[in-house]
């Protein structure tokens, strides 16, 4: 669950994204994740890997640093426990993760923990609004999410640049009644 929660509100990857993400797509030595491939249920129903989304969302992410010890250890756990999968997310048994077992587990993660049901692709919405809250230009927010049109960037600033606007107003608010 954890590499789940660090690639959905860290690196604001889909869940899409989060299961077609290999370990060769992480490169250590030069400090990047390459965000290329993707599996998804196709129209026939089957489980299909293809290329992300759009043109955009096929991206380079830089490693943050907090995140390497972690995903450095996954791999020699994976490595030791003898598994074969190339996936980063994958069960005990060394089977790749599908979407809809990350909104199961996810879902069943939230339950046992008393935390609000918010959805997977919610994580992904915390990773932009944290970049809007630390000062990233929508443009910076946009190729790190890989969005297509700015403007699905631009609806997820929007409410944060509202809030911003509250407290603005309330410190407004208090210079003028004091």
């Amino acid at each position: 669950m954890y590499a789940i929660v660090i690639l959905g509100m860290v690196y604001g990857l889909r869940r899409s994204e989060m299961c077609g993400l290999r370990w060769k797509d992480i490169d250590f030595e030069n400090g990047y994740i390459h965000v290329c491939n993707t599996v998804v249920k196709g129209k026939s129903g089957h489980i299909e890997e293809e290329s992300t989304k759009t043109e955009k969302s096929n991206r380079y992410l830089p490693l943050i640093g907090f995140t390497i010890p972690y995903f450095r250890d996954l791999l020699q756990q994976q490595i030791s426990s003898g598994s074969k999968c190339d996936k980063v997310c994958q069960l005990s048994d060394g089977s790749p993760v599908l979407p809809d077992y990350i909104t199961h587990k996810y879902k069943e993660f939230l339950a046992a923990h008393n935390l609000p049901d918010i959805r997977v692709h919610d994580m992904r919405h915390t990773a932009a609004s944290l970049l809007a809250a630390h000062d990233a230009t929508p443009q910076q927010a946009q190729e790190f999410l890989g969005h297509e049109n700015i403007s699905t960037t631009l609806d997820i600033y929007t409410h944060c640049l509202d809030e911003s606007k509250r407290k603005t107003a309330d410190i407004m608010d208090k210079i003028y009644l004091s």
